[in-house]
């Protein structure tokens, strides 16, 4: 028995280093203005949430589990005035420290306002070449995919497939983590679900020498952190729609018309408090884009052509077959083979594309000290990829088509002001697909 339970606990060890983290801390001192000595037992308070701590005997603080963004920290002390330091940025894996310098006065005098630096050029407790885009950055920039931001950043390049590459590694040996939780494939290791923009409140890439914490990665550590709902009901909803133009339709026909529609997308997001339930949060984003394709084909053949009659193909030793640089090929199936193109000369998109994203989430504090959270995050997507070798025949290009989904369920307990814990379980599926014809009936 003694060693059934000795195994358990190992269990429950390694499981929770399966997962990092997904807060940050903030870390500091409080002395008096004057006499620069420490100011001890003061309470510290993260305006507009229920986190804080008291300093120790020597003027140390210290706050957990602090969801990345920006508050507003603020320390007070009977006889001290109060002082408030605004724009602390909290970046996930990473310790904000801050300095507070009391006054003493009145009770009654108003507190003291202080500007702090929202993004510090230097980091005491960075070591290794990690950088954090908050929310706020990744809405400036001229991005609408969460890989075009993290493909900015030094050391990760992209092949021509799309795939990310960090400091020359395979794409598969980058670890991809959602509010600590793995979102690497077990089959292959690369990841199963992509994030919408609009969802992340931070991401954070990590490019060489990263943490113990983070298994499976060889080459560089990707991690998502989702917003959450606030207090405050906030609602957006953003759209565009465009097309590709070209007057080289020598080479791809029809890349010379501009059709405003062919491509289109729509942004949507919701989230504040749950009603009639005190404690309890939402958020929920989607976005849908659709892309008819810009790139076209001609219909010269069809996919059921014959690239030999069937007489030519049944004499003695002609080994002749069709190529994959050939646009049609021997159809033993059709009698009536004779050779001939049967296409109609139609022009058809060869590139088209669709997908659809819908991440949410709900967080409920079920007591002062113990807080649950519950996401989920769906992906579909299908699409063709245009190939020169089926531009006379491009109904022969097959269709990609993929869906995927990730739940995750937390459960948070803060113990003290030093100690905390937190249980993640997380769920979930990748499947993919291609081909022409789902069944031969099709054909």
């Amino acid at each position: 028995m003694k060693k059934i339970y000795s195994f358990f606990i190992i269990a429950i060890i390694l499981s929770f280093q399966l997962f990092s983290q997904s807060t940050g801390k903030i870390a500091g001192k409080i002395i008096d203005k004057e006499t620069k000595q420490p100011i001890p037992f003061a309470a510290v308070k993260v305006e507009g949430t229920s986190l804080g701590a008291n300093a120790d005997d020597k003027g140390s603080f210290i706050i957990l589990n602090i969801p990345s963004g920006v508050y507003n920290v603020s320390a007070s002390l009977v006889g001290y005035q109060k002082q408030t330091i605004n724009d602390i940025r909290v970046n996930v894996d990473f310790t904000t420290r801050i300095e507070f310098k009391l006054s003493i006065g009145k009770v009654d005098l108003p507190a003291i306002i202080v500007q702090g630096d929202r993004n510090p050029l230097i980091r005491q407790d960075l070591t290794n070449p990690t950088v954090a885009i908050n929310s706020e950055t990744i809405k400036e920039l001229p991005v609408d995919q969460i890989s075009d931001v993290i493909r900015l950043q030094a050391g990760v390049v992209t092949d021509n497939d799309g795939a990310l590459h960090v400091r020359g590694g395979r794409s598969n040996e980058i670890a991809y983590t959602l509010n600590g939780i793995s979102l690497n494939d077990p089959y292959g290791n690369s990841r199963s679900i992509g994030l919408a923009v609009n969802a992340v409140q931070e991401v954070s890439v990590s490019t060489g020498t990263f943490n113990a914490q983070y298994g499976n990665a060889l080459s560089g550590v990707v991690n998502y952190v989702t917003k959450e709902g606030s207090e405050k009901y906030s609602f957006s909803i953003r759209g565009y729609i465009g097309d590709y133009f070209s007057k080289r339709s020598n080479l791809f026909p029809s890349i010379d018309k501009f059709q405003p529609f062919n491509r289109s997308r729509g942004e949507l997001t919701f989230g504040g408090p749950i009603p009639e339930i005190d404690g309890a949060k939402f958020y929920f984003s989607s976005v849908y884009e659709n892309f008819k394709g810009s790139l076209y084909g001609i219909r010269l053949y069809k996919p059921t052509d014959s690239y030999l009659t069937r007489e030519n193909f049944t004499k003695a030793g002609d080994t002749r077959k069709g190529l994959s640089t050939d646009p049609y090929f021997f159809n033993p199936y059709d009698k009536l083979s004779n050779g001939k193109p049967t296409g109609d000369g139609g022009l058809i998109p060869m590139n088209p594309s669709q997908s659809l994203n819908l991440q949410g989430n709900l967080s409920y504090k079920i007591t002062p000290t113990i807080k649950a959270r519950y996401e989920a995050v769906y992906n579909w997507g299908k699409s063709k990829s245009y190939s020169t070798s089926y531009k006379y025949n491009p109904d022969g290009v097959g269709t990609s088509y993929g869906n995927g989904l990730v739940q995750s369920l937390d459960f948070t307990h803060t113990l003290n002001d030093n100690i905390f814990y937190t249980l993640k379980f997380s769920l979930g599926y990748n499947q993919s697909k291609y081909y022409l014809f789902e069944n031969r009936s099709e054909e």
